[in-house]
């Protein structure tokens, strides 16, 4: 890990944390008030998370890299868990990336739709066997959740104190500048 991170990469970086904390706290407040589609509902919000928290490690293990690079390669793997996994390597051990991929691997956000989520658990005119994954094993399992969950708070943990410290406010219109023109150049915003 560099000394110091670039502040653009920062910034970035921080706010995909700020995302992935918002996800797992919407998460956590809603897990207890179940449907079978409010609850794959508010696991997208899971999915959602580690997806956040995976870009956050994949702009802080690239510091030197152009924002922009990392941004189109964030946006090239879209949301597929296993693969922003296997870009990320702000951690040496790879250890937690695999085991993210793993669990999550099979996921989809799509997973927000009763009928993509109906079809992935319990898929119309096949054995339960054939869904892309047992509700029942899953997101039906509380000891999976929980699982799932302290994963996710072990990708974000990493990522606090890297993210934290003062602010030079000299700088602050700098920091705002440069973002301005990064959300620009991505096409976050238009001019």
């Amino acid at each position: 890990m560099p000394e110091t991170i670039p502040s653009l990469h920062a910034q970035i970086a921080s706010a995909y944390i700020q995302d992935a904390n918002d996800f797992l706290s919407r998460f956590e407040a809603l897990k207890e008030d179940y449907s079978k589609t409010k609850r794959m509902k508010s696991f997208v919000d899971l999915l959602m998370g580690f997806e956040c928290a995976l870009k956050a490690h994949i702009f802080l293990s690239e510091p030197y890299i152009a924002a922009e690079l990392t941004y189109k390669k964030i946006k090239s793997a879209s949301h597929n868990i296993s693969a922003l996994a296997g870009l990320a390597c702000f951690i040496s051990d790879k250890g937690i990336y695999e085991k993210t991929a793993h669990l999550l691997g099979n996921f989809s956000v799509f997973l927000r739709y009763s009928l993509d989520g109906y079809e992935s658990f319990f898929p119309s005119g096949l054995a339960q066997e054939e869904a892309i994954a047992s509700f029942s094993a899953t997101l039906a399992n509380t000891n999976w959740l929980n699982e799932v969950v302290a994963l996710l708070k072990e990708l974000i943990e990493p990522t606090i104190e890297p993210l934290s410290g003062p602010i030079d406010m000299e700088k602050v219109m700098e920091y705002e500048t440069e973002m301005r023109n990064f959300v620009l150049a991505v096409g976050i915003v238009k001019a």
